[in-house]
This record gives structure tokens, C-alpha cells and sequence, in this order.
């Protein structure tokens, strides 16, 4: 039998960093979270899905109610603001903790929720999803965190 001993204190600390960053993915969890969070809110004031479509239009209905201003979109509307993450067991799970969000995902037709609600149609107009940029900035994200653990 042939034994070979490899002892490279560099190469065996920069596999013991990549095996503990392994374990511990909070914080790359973390910058994916808050850079998320600014790429959904981007593209909010954009007004375009994480496919990149354009949303519908607001009806003149929602814009007389909303007085010309963008529902939703803005410093003091709660959806595109009220953006969360949680980091939990090797996950990130984002998204809003309004109950209306969904009806921004999705859409619902009048009288979903009751007599009158909403007072008409809502197209979808989605905005949690990873678009392509997404996809791209988050593999750069891992990356670089992976490639800390052994710099």
C-alpha cells in the first residue's frame, strides 16, 4: 500500500475557511436578501416584472382615486417599500408581509374579496422573481463569497 501525505498549511487553511463558510451561509444569504431587495424596489419605479415586462397601466379609475400619483410606487407607499428576507436553515426566502402583495403578484378580478373589492380588475403586475441581472449579480455574490474563504 502507497500512502501519500500532502501537508500544505495554505491549502489545508483555505479548505478548512471554505468548509466552515459552508456552514454558516447567513451571510451570504444576507447581501443576496438586501440585494434583492434593491433590485425589487428598482424595479417598482421602473414599473416592469423581474421578466422584464412592462406593467399594465393604471386604469383612469385607480388614477383618479390615487389623485394622479402611482399607487403603490413611492416613498410613502408601503408595498414598494416593505420589502423582507428571512435567512433560516440554509435559505432565503424574500417577499412582503402585506397581504396585498399577492393581489400585485397575481392580479384578482372585482369582487374577489367581497362585494365591491377591488372596484375592478387588477391585472398582475409581478414584482418578486429573479430577473436575468438578478441571476448574475447573485452569482457573483456566491462567488466572491467563495472565493474570500480562500484569499
Amino acid at each position: 500500500m502507497i500512502t501519500v501525505e500532502f501537508n500544505d498549511r495554505e491549502v489545508l487553511d483555505a479548505l478548512q475557511s471554505l468548509h466552515q463558510r459552508m456552514n454558516d451561509l447567513t451571510p451570504v444569504l444576507q447581501d443576496i436578501g438586501e440585494y434583492l431587495t434593491t433590485s425589487t424596489k428598482d424595479r417598482f419605479a421602473a414599473g416592469i416584472g423581474p421578466d422584464g415586462n412592462a406593467w399594465d397601466q393604471n386604469s383612469d379609475v385607480t388614477l383618479e382615486r390615487k389623485r394622479g400619483t402611482k399607487p403603490l410606487i413611492g416613498e410613502t407607499h408601503r408595498l414598494s417599500n416593505e420589502l423582507s428576507y428571512l435567512i433560516g436553515n440554509k435559505e432565503l426566502t424574500f417577499g412582503s408581509p402585506l397581504e396585498y402583495a399577492a393581489v400585485q403578484q397575481f392580479g384578482a378580478d372585482q369582487g374577489d374579496f367581497g362585494h365591491g373589492s377591488p372596484w375592478g380588475d387588477i391585472p398582475a403586475r409581478p414584482f418578486i422573481g429573479i430577473s436575468d441581472d438578478d441571476q448574475v449579480e447573485i452569482l457573483d455574490i456566491i462567488n466572491s463569497y467563495l472565493a474570500s474563504a480562500i484569499t
